[in-house]
């Protein structure tokens, strides 16, 4: 019970800090779909991001938060429909971690259904007090063509990355991540193609 209170306080406040800044629907504990915590800005306080299923359909919306020296929780952003998935069918469960440089990863997958199998991972980092998305990597493969598979990883921040573990340089670079997902960035694509 004692653990409950707790709880329940603490997503009390941080409902209370998120309503002031953008009034998002409220959201009972369980619709708390995936969560990790990082430094964002080095303060030796973690920082929680979480996943929510507040519809139970296939978007699921982030949350970020930074916490203040008093471990106070300030909202960063509310991103609704920030990524694809279920709730309900294994293998296409979206995620998010953090890396062991401390920058988050959310992550998306269908390793379930059909033939056409991917997985996708934005890295995002925090510079000059903003949230970047720094990096993708998209991975694919078909289940009824053995040769039908490849796969990217892109460092936005440098231009340079991996195509089916080849060098390549592009032209893209460093987003703010409202930015990257308001306006449909989709790299998978370039990882699909030929050249």
């Amino acid at each position: 019970m004692f653990r409950y209170l707790i709880l329940t306080f603490a997503f009390s406040f941080s409902m209370s800090a998120w309503a002031d800044q953008h009034q998002p629907p409220s959201f009972p504990v369980d619709q708390i779909f995936s969560v990790a915590t990082t430094d964002w800005n080095n303060d030796g306080i973690e920082d929680p991001v979480m996943i929510l299923n507040i519809n139970d359909g296939e978007q699921f919306d982030g949350v970020f938060y930074l916490s203040d020296e008093y471990g106070r929780l300030a909202l960063l952003h509310y991103i609704p429909d920030m990524v694809w998935g279920s709730s309900a069918m294994f293998g296409q469960e979206p995620s998010v971690t953090k890396t062991p440089a401390g920058s988050i990863i959310i992550g998306s997958q269908n390793s379930a259904i059909g033939r056409d199998r991917w997985e996708q991972k934005l890295t995002i980092a925090y510079r000059n007090n903003q949230l970047i998305v720094a990096g993708f990597t998209y991975s694919f493969y078909d289940t009824l063509d053995p040769e039908n598979y490849g796969g990217c990883d892109l460092n936005l921040l440098t231009g340079k990355g991996f195509k089916n573990e080849k060098p390549v340089k592009f032209n893209a670079s460093a987003m703010l991540v409202t930015e990257f997902i308001s306006s449909g960035q989709d790299f998978s694509q370039y990882c699909y193609s030929a050249d």
